[in-house]
């Protein structure tokens, strides 16, 4: 993903989508989840494609979405294939060798919360669209985003008092002093 923009040209492109669509296939994964991952994304792609229209040309703004549903595609070929305890350990080594254990924890931390938190706004989003197509606000998105946003945020509250309770924010080898 990085490459892809590092290498700005259209051959090189060709060839990412060309990988990633034979990775799919190596995997044995049908091509249509490739085609279910980025569909969600179609309207940010589209809006995406619109303002490169509108600040360049056609053609980058092709480039430009073409390069993030390939992001896309590949990141779910990674998430279908791979434990996510095992991406996190990836990472955390990664991290490790560059900066240290220490910061390589606390990277693992904000990506493993991360992975968790996808699923649980999608599931506020699911309830509180629900409850605002029985209040008959089906198609005010305000009513559907401010409710989501305030739910998520809390949620992140509560998860950063909780670590905070736990001394996850101290370096390591050294602990919170204890108040007996």
């Amino acid at each position: 993903c990085t490459a892809l923009f590092l290498v700005q040209n259209w051959w090189f492109l060709g060839a990412a989508i060309a990988v990633v669509l034979a990775s799919y296939l190596l995997a044995k994964l049908p091509l249509m989840l490739a085609w279910q991952a980025v569909r969600p994304a179609l309207w940010v792609l589209v809006l995406i494609f619109l303002v490169q229209l509108w600040l360049n040309d056609w053609q980058f703004g092709l480039y430009v979405v073409l390069r993030f549903a390939i992001m896309i595609v590949a990141a779910t070929l990674l998430t279908l294939t791979s434990k996510t305890s095992e991406m996190i350990e990836g990472i955390e080594r990664s991290v490790g060798k560059l900066f240290g254990a220490d910061v390589a924890e606390k990277v693992g931390l904000a990506f493993s919360l991360s992975l968790r938190f996808i699923p649980m706004v999608r599931e506020t989003y699911q309830e509180v669209r629900e409850a605002q197509k029985a209040r008959g606000l089906g198609r005010n998105w305000r009513a559907l985003i401010t409710p989501t946003m305030i739910r998520t945020l809390k949620s992140a509250d509560d998860i950063a008092q909780a670590i905070d309770a736990r001394s996850a924010g101290a370096p390591l080898g050294e602990k919170e002093p204890r108040h007996d």
